[in-house]
């Protein structure tokens, strides 16, 4: 994924925000449930955002997972990585329900 345009005309966005742009869709390309039945939110709209280093270029990739207990809380953790390696680490609170019950 990549942010297509600036955010601002005045300011060319920095690789660490253009990570957390792409971190932010952590929960949404994880989930592990059919749309439409579930809904998920991320509760706080808080992300931590961990890198080891700056990412390299225009695009970011995200290998992420969401896990959800019974109760309905539960975690989105994403690894990102521009073209060449991994730069770091995104995690979301996120909350689950069933929406059709």
């Amino acid at each position: 994924m990549r942010v297509p345009v600036p955010l601002t005309e005045e300011i060319e966005l920095s690789p660490a925000a253009r990570a957390a742009a792409v971190a932010d869709y952590g929960n949404g390309v994880a989930r592990s449930f059919e749309m439409g039945e579930w809904l998920f939110i991320n509760p706080d709209v808080t992300l931590h955002l961990h890198l080891h280093r700056l990412p390299a270029g225009e695009w970011i990739g995200t290998d992420a997972e969401m896990i959800a207990e019974p109760t309905g809380i539960g975690v989105s953790n994403a690894r990102l990585h521009d073209e060449r390696d991994p730069v770091g680490w995104a995690n979301q609170a996120i909350m689950v329900d069933h929406g059709g019950a």
